[in-house]
């Protein structure tokens, strides 16, 4: 967690292709949307970038690798 930031971005892969990419509200945890199942094909990757206030980057961690589990 980034002490300055005030919102989160993800972006997640898949296929070579993004699969979404979305901003939080806060930088409370929030769920992913149900319909990322049905998009993800075998591993993605997913990167989140910490933004400030005026939704310039703060931080953006390194892609890692994950698998949905059935």
């Amino acid at each position: 967690m980034i002490a300055s930031a005030e919102r989160y971005r993800i972006e997640v892969e898949s296929g070579g292709k993004l699969v979404i990419a979305s901003t939080t509200d806060s930088t409370r945890y929030t769920p992913p949307p149900r319909w990322i199942a049905t998009r993800v094909q075998g591993t993605a990757l997913w990167r989140i970038t910490a933004l400030d206030a005026s939704g310039q980057n703060l931080a953006q961690s390194v892609a890692r690798r994950f698998a949905l589990k059935d």
